[in-house]
């Protein structure tokens, strides 16, 4: 490893599968919009689709969970926060 070599780009990484140089960042996903794929470090293939993180050539999957259930935890604690003072409210109001 040379430490006078400049770090790794999105330009520079390979397909971990058919070892493409053309990968991409994806500019919206199913599963997390535009948000996720940055958040996550998603790239993908434009030859065969593979879809990998870009720091370690893992398969994305993981990541996918990991970003979805962070949503839904997230979005459950806000339903949550907004129910419960919706109720405070009704009540309040009532008296």
């Amino acid at each position: 490893m040379n430490p006078y070599q400049a770090p790794l780009t999105q330009q520079s990484k390979q397909c971990p599968r058919c070892a493409s140089p053309h990968v991409e960042r994806p500019n919206f996903t199913w599963w997390g919009g535009i948000v996720g794929p940055r958040i996550m470090g998603i790239l993908k293939c434009k030859y065969c689709s593979y879809e990998f993180v870009g720091k370690t050539g893992k398969e994305a999957t993981q990541a996918k969970r990991i970003y979805l259930f962070g949503a839904i935890l997230v979005f459950s604690a806000l339903g949550f926060v907004i129910g419960c003072a919706a109720v405070f409210v009704v009540y309040w109001q009532t008296d």
